[in-house]
C-alpha cells in the first residue's frame, strides 16, 4: 500500500471516530464521569408479609434475618452520576415486591447503557417461615442465610450465588448462567442447582433429591444426606461423604465422575457403563456380575442403594 492510500485510510477512520464522538457524547462521558453516593431506605411493617420477590438488574442483593417485626430494604454504595435507576418497594397482599432497575438508556450508533458500581442491596427480614423467597439479578451476587420458607428461589445471570444455614419445606431451586453457586448447610425436601459454565458446590445438605447440572463447570457434593442425580456435559463431578446414604446417579459426557465413601457401603448395586471412558472400582465385597474397561455391574448385599454413572468418555472413578 502507497503512502498517499495509507494517508487517505487513515484521514476516513479519523473523521468515522469524530462523528460517532459527537453523535455520542453522552456514551463516552457516562463512563468518565465521577460517582456519587447512594444511600436509599425503606422500612414496612413485616408482621404479614409471606412471599418476598426481589428483581434487580446489577446490585448485588443479601437477605439477612432480624429479630425486629420490621423489614428495612437499602439500596447503598456508588453509581457514575449520570446514572439513573429506579428503587421501588411495595407491599402488597401479605408480599413485599423490591424493584431495582437501571433505567439509563443511551442513544446514538451504539446505544450502550452505563455501568454501576459497588451498588448493593439490603434486605433485613423478620426470622420466620416464609411462603416464598424468590430473588432475581442480572449480574450481582445472591447471598441467603439462616433463613426459613416453604419454597426458595435464587437466579442470577452471571453472579455468583451463596446460600447457607437455610430450610425450606419443600424446595431450593438455584438458577446461574456463569457465576458460580456455593450451598452449604441447607435443609430441604428438595435442592436444584443449575448452572451453564459456573461451579457447583454443595456442602451439607439434608434433603430427600439433591440434583444439581452443569454444563461445563464442575460439580462438588460433600457431607450430604439423600438421592443424588447430577448431570455434568464437560465438567468434572466428585462426591465425597462419610458413608452411602441414598442412590446416586450420574451422567456426563467428557467429565470425570469421582465418588470416594469414606466408610465402605455394606447394600449397593454398582452399574457403570462408559462409551470410550473407563471405570475403576475399588470397594470390598462387590460380586461383579460385569467387568471391563468401560462397563461394571455388581452387589454388595442386597443392593439396597444404586450406584448408576453413565459417561462418554470422561472416566469413572468410585473408592
Amino acid at each position: 500500500m502507497n503512502r498517499a492510500a495509507f494517508l487517505g485510510i487513515a484521514l476516513i477512520a479519523i473523521g468515522i471516530f469524530a462523528l460517532v464522538f459527537n453523535f455520542n457524547q453522552p456514551v463516552f462521558s457516562t463512563f468518565t464521569s465521577s460517582t456519587i453516593e447512594i444511600n436509599e431506605k425503606e422500612v414496612i411493617d413485616g408482621k404479614n408479609i409471606e412471599t418476598i420477590d426481589v428483581n434487580v438488574s446489577s446490585p448485588s442483593v443479601y437477605l439477612i434475618p432480624t429479630d425486629s417485626n420490621e423489614i428495612t430494604v437499602e439500596l447503598i454504595g456508588e453509581i457514575s452520576e449520570k446514572t439513573d435507576f429506579e428503587f421501588d418497594v411495595t407491599s402488597r397482599n401479605n408480599k413485599l415486591d423490591v424493584y431495582v432497575k437501571n433505567s439509563t438508556t443511551v442513544s446514538g450508533w451504539f446505544n450502550f447503557s452505563t455501568m454501576t458500581t459497588n451498588l448493593q442491596l439490603e434486605l433485613h427480614i423478620p426470622r420466620k417461615e416464609y411462603n416464598k423467597l424468590n430473588v432475581h439479578s442480572s449480574s450481582g451476587r445472591i447471598t441467603l442465610n439462616d433463613l426459613h420458607a416453604k419454597n426458595v428461589e435464587l437466579r442470577a445471570s452471571s453472579g455468583r450465588i451463596e446460600i447457607s444455614n437455610v430450610t425450606a419445606e419443600s424446595e431450593i431451586n438455584l438458577q446461574t448462567s456463569s457465576g458460580r453457586i456455593e450451598a452449604v448447610n441447607n435443609t430441604a425436601k428438595s435442592l436444584q442447582a443449575r448452572a451453564s459454565s459456573g461451579r457447583i458446590l454443595i456442602n451439607g445438605q439434608i434433603s430427600e433429591q439433591i440434583s444439581p447440572s452443569t454444563s461445563s463447570g464442575s460439580i462438588v457434593l460433600e457431607n450430604f444426606e439423600g438421592d443424588v442425580s447430577a448431570a455434568a456435559s464437560s465438567g468434572r463431578v466428585s462426591i465425597i461423604n462419610d458413608q452411602l446414604v441414598g442412590d446416586i446417579n450420574v451422567s456426563t459426557s467428557s467429565g470425570r465422575v469421582e465418588i470416594d465413601l469414606k466408610n465402605a457401603p455394606t447394600s449397593a448395586l454398582i452399574d457403570f457403563q462408559g462409551s470410550s471412558g473407563r471405570g475403576s472400582v475399588n470397594l470390598p465385597g462387590l460380586d461383579f456380575e460385569e467387568k471391563s474397561n468401560n462397563r461394571v455391574y455388581g452387589t454388595i448385599g442386597a443392593g439396597k442403594y444404586e450406584i448408576k454413572v453413565r459417561t462418554s468418555s470422561g472416566r469413572f472413578e468410585l473408592n
